[in-house]
């Protein structure tokens, strides 16, 4: 008789059993990690599984700020959020675009 050693599987939840040399070998279903044997998880279904300065994007951690800001803005990430601001020296909505701020003529009575 044929043992299957993956029948029952030995693996924990959202994991695979694979035959190995007549062994059973557990891993996670793509995209999970965690322990085959017990339990396999996404990396993160809220912010607050992340370090503040990643967001939970897609069950993963990453940086939140790719593609968020204008032109002339730099990004920074605080409490999981990603915030613009325009660079130094110009103005406007850092979201969209900020224009170099150009000093006008001092004006003369006449």
């Amino acid at each position: 008789e044929i043992i299957d050693p993956c029948n029952p599987s030995p693996c924990g939840i959202n994991a695979d059993c694979k035959e190995r040399n007549n062994a059973a070998a557990c891993v996670c279903l793509p995209g999970l990690q965690g322990d085959p044997y017990t339990e396999c998880k996404p990396e993160c279904t809220i912010n607050q599984e992340c370090a503040s300065n990643l967001a939970c994007i897609a069950n993963k951690c990453k940086d939140p700020c790719p593609g968020v800001c204008g032109t002339h803005a730099t990004c920074s990430v605080r409490n999981h959020n990603p915030s613009c601001t325009c660079d130094s020296g110009y103005y406007g909505d850092p979201f969209r675009v900020c224009t170099f701020r150009t000093t006008q003529p001092p004006r003369t009575e006449v």
